[in-house]
């Protein structure tokens, strides 16, 4: 049971930083393990509650420069997100199953966020050209 976070072009949002991030955001994805032992999951943990935070940031304030109209709404999914992540991360990592469902978690919101609701701030700024 291995889950890879692959990065796909289709993923692109069409900023250049942004996709980057994500990059950076599969990559940390990556580096979860799925079985206790393999090594500390909270260090990993934190990384990737940092640079969530730091992406949010990015992709909030490129999103303010090119005029999304629902800017307000994606950062109440941002800050959803980290609540979410935050929670599910407090709970007891001490088996298998939950540090492989923890991974699981983190690779859906991400595939969802990104290919659902960033693609939404993508398909306006096509729109804007």
């Amino acid at each position: 049971m291995n889950i890879q976070f692959v990065w796909k072009d289709s993923y692109s949002v069409g900023d250049s930083e942004i996709d980057e991030q994500h990059k950076g955001l599969f990559k940390l994805g990556n580096e979860l393990p799925e079985v206790l032992g393999e090594q500390d999951v909270k260090p990993i943990i934190m990384q990737l509650f940092k640079y969530t935070r730091e992406h949010f940031s990015a992709e909030e304030e490129m999103m303010n420069r090119i005029g999304f109209p629902y800017l307000a709404e994606h950062k109440i999914l941002h800050d959803d997100l980290i609540t979410n992540l935050s929670e599910v991360s407090s709970q007891e990592l001490d088996t298998d199953a939950a540090i492989y469902g923890f991974k699981q978690f983190v690779k859906k919101w991400l595939l969802d966020h990104v290919l659902i609701e960033d693609n939404k701030y993508f398909q306006f700024s096509q729109s804007q050209k």
